[in-house]
């Protein structure tokens, strides 16, 4: 970067330099669409035009060791920015562990929980809700009525389990009335992924997906938490890609994601591969060795690819059902 910044500023300097430059990147140009080139050399090849074009500016921020409350930090910035939010700036104190909100008026404001601390203290307001008082015979009449509802909604609860399979996604269906944000559910499914390549605790990803998430939306948008994980597997580091089957594989043997999660958001994944393809043609391999690995361990099977081609894949046309095929025989290898 630096490098071709400052060729590029000493050859303005010469008529003939510069010329001479002009004609270089005339002739990368050209290798772009050389098909018989490596997908990757001509993807750079591109990336080095653009930067140039772009005043030798990079498009994405370089990337900076970040703390596990700055990665949240980032997540809710983005979420602000779109539901059309002010953004609040943070400012922290590393050695106290502080934190001081700044809202653009310039008031400052210090929050007494973390992450953590909020989760803890959800688990209190539940357990000191009307239908979690323990009864008590000096309560009279009001500890009766108490007692009366917490039965009736345990009862309640019994039957929707009952209800509900894990196997089908048919029978996790929404029960509740209460606008889903799907925005913000799916920011919370994203921190809780990239916190865990952080410190690597799935029990933090349980605890979000049993405590946060279950006051997002139905058990069915948990199918969210796995289509964050497979986001990382089509966009995300090496290191973290390998690491992502050993994410699900553990999320499946406590119970939180079930086959017709990992269905879903497979198929939500295969919608948009081919388009991923172009910048990653591995992407259809790595998705299809993250399905094998939980297809081996019986978290998953592949009954979902029994069907036809999803209709995000048909739309495409000859593209979209050549990808889902090809899909289908690597994960059947």
């Amino acid at each position: 970067l630096r490098s071709g910044k400052k060729l590029d500023a000493a050859a303005l300097d010469k008529k003939e330099s510069a010329k001479f430059m002009k004609a270089y990147f005339k002739q990368l140009k050209k290798l772009e669409n050389n098909k018989s080139l490596d997908a990757r050399l001509r993807f750079a090849l591109k990336d080095l035009r653009e930067l140039r074009e772009n005043t030798w500016v990079p498009r994405r921020k370089v990337e900076e060791a970040k703390t596990i409350q700055e990665i949240h930090d980032d997540i809710q910035a983005e979420e602000d920015k779109k539901a059309g939010r002010k953004p609040t700036r943070v400012k922290r104190d590393r050695s106290a562990n502080n934190l001081t909100i700044i809202s653009d008026d310039g008031w400052e404001t210090v929050p007494t929980t973390t992450a953590s601390v909020r989760r803890s203290s959800s688990r209190k307001e539940r357990s000191q809700s009307p239908a979690n008082v323990p009864t008590d015979v000096n309560m009279g009449g009001f500890g009766a009525l108490l007692g009366g509802d917490k039965k009736k909604k345990d009862k309640d609860k019994k039957k929707k389990k009952k209800s509900r399979s894990k196997d089908s996604l048919t029978d996790l269906e929404e029960v509740t009335s209460i606008p889903f944000d799907e925005d913000k559910y799916r920011g919370k499914c994203k921190a809780a992924v990239a916190e865990y390549f952080s410190i690597e605790v799935v029990d933090e990803v349980v605890a979000c997906a049993r405590e946060e998430l279950a006051g997002l939306g139905e058990p069915s948008r948990l199918s969210l938490l796995a289509s964050a994980a497979l986001d990382v597997v089509l966009d995300g580091k090496q290191k973290d890609r390998e690491r992502v089957p050993q994410l699900l594989l553990a999320l499946s043997e406590k119970d939180v994601l079930t086959p017709a999660h990992f269905s879903t958001a497979f198929l939500e994944a295969l919608a948009i591969l081919p388009d991923i393809t172009i910048d990653a043609p591995k992407a259809p391999q790595w998705l299809g060795d993250v399905l094998k690995a939980l297809v081996e361990k019986e978290a998953c099977s592949l009954a979902f690819l029994e069907g036809g081609a999803p209709a995000a894949l048909t739309e495409l046309g000859e593209e979209g059902t050549e990808c889902w095929s090809k899909f289908k025989d690597y994960v059947a290898s």
